[in-house]
């Protein structure tokens, strides 16, 4: 077996691709490629994650983004992972395990969090992920070109909006939320995803609609996350939003999760709260973690942490503490 990355076997990326889209049931007009440029770019080929046989075929892929998720000042390293697949003659062997464990060992020093969007509920609970965090969608309609046109926003190529206006508008419609914090090249590449959509009105205020085969029909990004007046013109529309609108919206979790390197991580907790919430491991290989807030300690199940403090358990006590977490669906990979 051969742990490599794709950034050594370039040659395979279009095998790979057809491999995801096959996985992921992709339709012939749209491409993985596209909607998940940052995942995808020759630059981030470094961190997509290959296992191949001693043949050099491929047996397996595990993408990594990663990215700086912030608070007023506070940063938290991340990585994001997709394009997760294993080919399906090899499926059931252990392989995934062996290429996530791999990946494991390279990031844990430096990142604290990991995080991935799926389905497959079985497979991540056995390695330690659990749901977590809460995305409000304002309604079950689906969002389409005409009713967005309706509510005084015209398609704009994204390409002729500057990046700073971007920039401003999303750090002030996110500034309550821990969310990923875009540098030039975020934004840059943010530019590169042609399937997705971007609608702006008189007041400059935008918002970003579907991403090729991911996000059909939905409003996933805009600036007026805290702007009810605005929030209300799209009443009973999908959209996704790190708060409610009314008693119509509801929740959705925000993805599955797991802590990977405890120190960090409550470094960044204690930061954001002003040192009243910390974590730390309960003994070496256990399952435990300890959770105090305010100096009183609580024993938990390591995979009871994150729903604790982002929800959708979140814990009384840490309410008024700890901000919600959103991750926007122009990042999600």
């Amino acid at each position: 077996m051969i742990l490599t990355t794709l950034d050594q076997y370039s040659h395979l990326k279009d095998i790979l691709n057809k491999e995801i889209e096959k996985a992921f049931h992709y339709k012939d007009d749209n491409s993985f490629n596209t909607d998940f440029f940052q995942l995808m770019k020759e630059s981030n080929h470094n961190n997509c994650h290959l296992l191949l046989d001693e043949n050099e075929n491929l047996i397996a892929h595990i993408g990594v983004r990663p990215v700086t998720l912030h608070y007023k000042g506070q940063e938290l390293k991340t990585i994001l992972l997709g394009g997760i697949v294993t080919k399906e003659e090899f499926q059931g062997k252990g392989h995934f395990k062996k290429l996530y464990n791999h990946i494991k060992s390279i990031y844990k020093d430096n990142y604290s969090l990991a995080i991935l969007w799926s389905d497959n509920m079985s497979v991540y609970k056995k390695l330690g992920y659990t749901q977590f965090g809460l995305t409000a969608v304002i309604g079950d309609t689906p969002s389409t070109e005409d009713e967005i046109k309706q509510r005084g926003y015209h398609q704009v190529p994204i390409q002729q909006i500057p990046k700073e206006r971007l920039e401003n508008k999303y750090n002030e419609s996110y500034k309550e939320t821990i969310s990923i914090k875009r540098t030039l090249t975020e934004w840059n590449d943010i530019q590169k995803i042609s399937s997705m959509k971007i609608y702006m009105n008189d007041n400059n205020d935008y918002l970003f609609f579907e991403k090729g085969q991911d996000l059909k029909g939905i409003i996933h990004e805009c600036s007026f996350a805290n702007n009810k007046v605005e929030l209300s013109k799209f009443k009973g529309l999908q959209l996704l939003n790190p708060t409610p609108l009314d008693n119509n919206s509801f929740y959705i979790h925000l993805a599955w999760g797991k802590v990977i390197n405890t120190s960090d991580f409550s470094k960044f907790l204690s930061a954001i709260t002003n040192g009243q919430v910390s974590i730390s491991e309960f003994l070496a290989d256990s399952d435990k973690i300890t959770l105090t807030i305010n100096e009183e300690s609580y024993l938990f199940k390591r995979e009871e942490v994150l729903p604790l403090l982002f929800g959708p358990e979140q814990a009384i006590e840490l309410q008024d503490l700890i901000p919600q977490i959103y991750i926007t669906g122009a990042d999600s990979i």
